[in-house]
C-alpha cells in the first residue's frame, strides 16, 4: 500500500501452501466454479451466434449492433479472470475457449462493422 491509513499496521509475510491447498483456496477466493460456468455460457452463446449466421455480415448498422451485443458482456467478464498459474485453475478452465470464440466473432463481424463505421465517418 503506497499510502496506508495512519492507524494501519502492515506486515510483509508469505503464505505457504502446497499446490492442492493453493488451488482449493483460489477456487474459493475467486469463485472459479461460478466464473467458469459464466465463461462457458458466453462461449456457447458466441459459438451459437456464429453457427446461426447464414451469410457473411454486411457493412451496416445492424452488423455493428450485433457485433457490439455479442462481445460487450463476454469481453467485460474476462476482466474478472484472475491471473493465476495454470496449476491453480480448475481442469478444463474455459477462458481459452472463450478467447477463441471472441476471436472468431471479431474475425467474422469485425471487418463489416469496421467498414460500416468507416463509411459513416467518411460520409460526415
Amino acid at each position: 500500500m503506497a499510502d496506508p491509513p495512519a492507524d494501519a499496521q502492515l506486515f510483509v509475510t508469505r503464505l505457504a501452501m502446497d499446490a492442492a491447498d493453493a488451488a482449493r483456496a483460489a477456487r474459493i477466493a475467486w469463485d472459479l466454479d461460478e466464473l467458469g460456468r459464466t465463461y462457458a455460457e458466453h462461449t456457447e452463446t458466441l459459438n451459437a451466434a456464429l453457427a446461426e449466421l447464414a451469410a457473411p455480415p454486411e457493412p451496416c448498422a445492424e452488423t455493428l449492433l450485433r457485433y457490439s451485443d455479442l462481445l460487450k458482456t463476454p469481453m467485460t467478464e474476462t476482466l474478472r479472470s484472475p491471473r493465476l498459474p495454470d496449476a491453480l485453475l480448475p481442469d478444463g478452465w474455459p477462458v481459452p475457449a472463450l478467447w477463441r470464440a471472441i476471436g472468431e466473432v471479431q474475425r467474422v463481424y469485425g471487418p463489416a462493422a469496421s467498414a460500416y463505421v468507416t463509411a459513416v465517418l467518411d460520409a460526415s
